[in-house]
């Protein structure tokens, strides 16, 4: 059980870290070293589990789907919207992923139970609403970028999520290293081309970076899925959620962030909201259980 909990801590560190990281390197670049890093050392520490070898001819579609969608785009649009707005606000956020998650997954599917769905739909759009407040930021175009894109995010996941999560099996902690390394190597690609190299950074930066690629992500993917392979997938995801509370401590303690009361609101709206849709999510048939953890920022 202490595993989940690591993760918890972890990943919301992970969100003042990464503020204080975009301030002096580009989010491709980010984006790169943690999934060239993190996959890589996810790799190295699933040789420690009962993780099937995975036959990368016959799942290459998957790992390349899960590369793009699950890695690549939820991450680099991840970082984009932590440029424009508060760390404690782009973590509250990302818990808006499971409803994303169960509406698409009800679209695909025909199906839309109204009140299951109802209910924390309602509560996150109330949250949202609450969180964002153009006279809260200086420019109200960045609090407006900053909103669509972690939005953006979430949905790129919740895509991942619905269309082939479910088809991972047991294999999905290996799948799961494989596709952060093509992530990172499409990052990596994309900075060449588009970027060229990055600057120069302080030495605590490149600590950041490194926490960030081996500890949030391959230690913290790897403790996530030994989680929910003890405790099955709902105790996790609802002790997960207090990664929004967390953080925004830690962005006060770190980073001087203001969280209003009416922040706190929203924030507690948005982590009900989460909970509401995880238990709907874990009730579904077996066949038909996603992966519903959001941005492990």
């Amino acid at each position: 059980m202490y595993e989940i909990w690591l993760v918890t801590l972890c990943w919301s560190l992970s969100f003042p870290l990464a503020r204080i990281l975009v301030a002096e390197l580009d989010p491709l670049w980010i984006t790169t070293f943690r999934f060239l890093i993190g996959g890589s050392a996810l790799l190295v520490l699933s040789t420690f589990g009962r993780s099937r070898k995975v036959d990368i001819k016959r799942s290459w579609k998957l790992v390349l789907f899960l590369a793009i969608f699950e890695f690549f785009l939820t991450y680099f649009l991840y970082l984009t919207s932590i440029m424009y707005l508060p760390a404690s606000k782009v973590a509250a956020m990302t818990l808006s992923t499971p409803v994303v998650i169960l509406i698409l997954d009800s679209a695909l599917k025909g199906k839309f139970p109204a009140l299951k769905i109802a209910v924390p739909f309602a509560l996150a759009i109330v949250g949202t609403i609450i969180l964002y407040d153009p006279t809260s930021h200086v420019h109200a175009r960045g609090q407006l970028i900053g909103f669509a894109t972690i939005l953006l995010s979430n949905l790129s996941f919740a895509i991942a999520s619905v269309i082939m999560r479910r088809r991972v099996g047991s294999s999905a902690i290996r799948i799961t290293g494989i596709a952060q390394v093509f992530a990172g190597a499409m990052a990596l690609i994309t900075c060449l081309v588009w970027k060229g190299l990055p600057g120069s950074m302080p030495v605590s930066h490149w600590a950041i970076l490194i926490y960030l690629s081996i500890v949030a992500t391959g230690i913290g993917f790897w403790f996530w899925n030994r989680s929910v392979n003890k405790l099955g997938p709902l105790y996790p995801g609802l002790i997960s959620n207090l990664k929004a509370p967390i953080a925004a401590v830690l962005s006060v303690l770190l980073l001087g962030e203001v969280v209003s009361i009416l922040n706190w609101v929203g924030i507690v709206f948005l982590v009900i909201s989460a909970s509401f849709a995880h238990t709907t999510i874990e009730r579904l048939p077996a066949k038909d259980h996603l992966s519903n953890q959001g941005i492990s920022e």
